[in-house]
């Protein structure tokens, strides 16, 4: 049992036992005698539903407070308020992001995949140049020498790249 003291007389009767770490701040007392008996929490606070359920619900807490509160990833409690059936607010959802780069040419907006212009352009500008006989390596060549900004904008161009968009392409 770990115990932390803080100076100050008081008889036993006034002395204040926290099982829980999270009701330390609610507890305003100058000069008070405290036993922590633990220093953390051992429930699972994630698992309560009537915890999640007033903490979500009633008290209108964000997903990361609540999870924040409970000790747990704002993933956890959202598993959790989908199993025992409470409805998830639309502003705890995060935006949904595709999970990779978009191709050459391409770019998001608003959550859809929509052309890119300008890369649309550089593209008609190799499928040109391939058509006069450059090869790849000599694409790759002429575009870094323009300064033709790649999908990340730090990077090089490579014949393979340049292979790999007129592929996906074709026209």
């Amino acid at each position: 049992m770990t115990e932390a003291r803080e100076s100050g007389e008081q008889n036993n009767d006034e002395r204040m036992n926290w099982g829980d770490v999270r009701d330390a701040h609610r507890l305003n007392v100058p000069h008070a005698r405290i036993s922590i008996i633990k220093p953390f929490s051992s429930y699972d606070w994630f698992k309560d539903k009537d915890f999640l359920f007033d903490q979500y619900v009633t008290k209108q807490k964000s997903l990361a407070q609540v999870a924040r509160e409970s000790g747990c990833a704002r993933s956890t409690v959202v598993g959790r308020l989908v199993e025992f059936g409470i409805e998830i607010r639309q502003d705890g959802l995060l935006p949904h992001y595709p999970k990779s780069q978009t191709a050459y040419g391409e770019k998001t907006y608003g959550g859809r995949v929509v052309p890119h212009l300008g890369e649309l352009q550089i593209i008609e500008q190799f499928f040109e140049l391939r058509k006069q006989g450059l090869s790849y390596e000599k694409l790759a060549r002429w575009a870094n020498q323009n300064q033709i900004p790649t999908k990340n904008r730090v990077g090089r161009w490579d014949r393979r790249t340049i292979y790999q968009i007129l592929n996906r392409v074709k026209k």
